[in-house]
């Protein structure tokens, strides 16, 4: 496992309030593996190099040129959506990253303004909204930190496969995203039963079968299921979830 530098917050907002007017084609020639104010896990004993910084980069810009990259885009495009289930996957199989390190602020932080602030402003554009300096810092919802997590937590086919919203909704409910193993097999179900049946809303099974899963709670202890009861336990949730759906006539978006 690799562990990679961190940038401090005061740094990064430093950074980000400069890199904010620049147009893209600046904010690449701005682009590092380095920077001065970085530093690293204390007791890190394998640090990222910087050529393994560098094939980094570029793999994700490669993907980024895919769905237009550096062309701007509309904040909505659903070449957005698709370049974040690719980086999903991309980011986790490359990094090998120290899960400590994963969880902290600055290692995003400097991976969206150091190494690939082109990417992740492209990525956000919307330079005047606070939603978008989170994306850009290595906050939660950080351009890359959500999208390794989603990964690393849910498996990299469902980190491809799923939407933003699906993916936030699984991750960001405390009972299920705190428990990454029930948190995967919903996912996993998820992807199966609106493969299995177009007629199904996305949005509507996942909301269905999230609330069949906290009242299932209240009498089942999930963590305490073996990994073949808990896919069987969640497989039949999914199941009444769809049956409840389309009896109701509720169809897909």
């Amino acid at each position: 496992m690799i562990s990679y530098p961190r940038l401090n917050e005061n740094a990064a907002r430093d950074l980000l309030s400069e890199l904010t007017p620049l147009d893209v084609e600046e904010l690449k020639r701005r682009s590092d593996t380095t920077h001065p104010q970085s530093d690293w896990y204390p007791t890190a004993s394998h640090r990222v190099t910087a050529g393994r910084l560098a094939d980094l980069r570029e793999s994700i810009r490669s993907i980024a040129e895919d769905y237009g990259y550096p062309h701007a885009m509309g904040i909505r495009s659903a070449k957005y959506r698709l370049f974040d289930q690719r980086v999903s996957v991309e980011l986790l199989d490359r990094m090998d990253i120290v899960p400590a390190d994963a969880a902290h602020e600055g290692v995003w932080s400097f991976l969206s303004l150091v190494l690939l602030p082109d990417v992740s402003l492209w990525r956000f554009p919307n330079r005047q909204e606070k939603d978008d300096y989170e994306r850009i810092l290595g906050k939660p919802r950080n351009v890359f930190r959500r999208l390794w997590w989603r990964s690393y937590i849910l498996g990299t086919t469902a980190g491809e496969g799923l939407l933003e919203d699906e993916a936030v909704a699984i991750l960001e409910r405390p009972s299920i995203g705190g428990d990454p193993r029930l948190a995967a097999e919903i996912a996993r179900q998820h992807l199966k039963t609106i493969g299995n049946d177009k007629r199904l809303s996305r949005t509507e099974l996942l909301r269905e079968a999230a609330k069949r899963v906290r009242r299932r709670n209240a009498v089942v202890t999930f963590p305490a299921l073996t990994d073949t009861g808990l896919s069987a336990t969640i497989s039949e949730i999914f199941e009444e979830s769809a049956s409840a759906l389309l009896d109701s006539g509720v169809s897909g978006e």
